[in-house]
């Protein structure tokens, strides 16, 4: 069993480095993107705060505006 090494939102990060969180981010490749987020949170984030912490963080950050702009696109087709 992996330990985990951080979580946030609908994300959980473990010690292998791999992580889990819906089905439908994860397949719509949004890796770079998210790692964007993890070095801007990596620069300012506390001492001592682990990367599968800011990972997790990261992860659920770039899910919201994901899944924010996914919803404004449904809303925009419809009118």
């Amino acid at each position: 069993m992996q330990q985990v090494t951080g979580s946030a939102g609908r994300f959980t990060v473990y010690s292998d480095g791999s992580y889990s969180g819906p089905a439908d981010y994860i397949a719509a490749g949004r890796q770079e993107s998210a790692l964007a987020t993890f070095r801007t949170l990596d620069a300012h984030a506390p001492a001592g705060t682990s990367d599968g912490q800011l990972l997790a963080v990261a992860l659920q950050t770039d899910f919201a505006a994901w899944q924010g702009m996914r919803e404004f696109e449904a809303l925009r087709s419809r009118s």
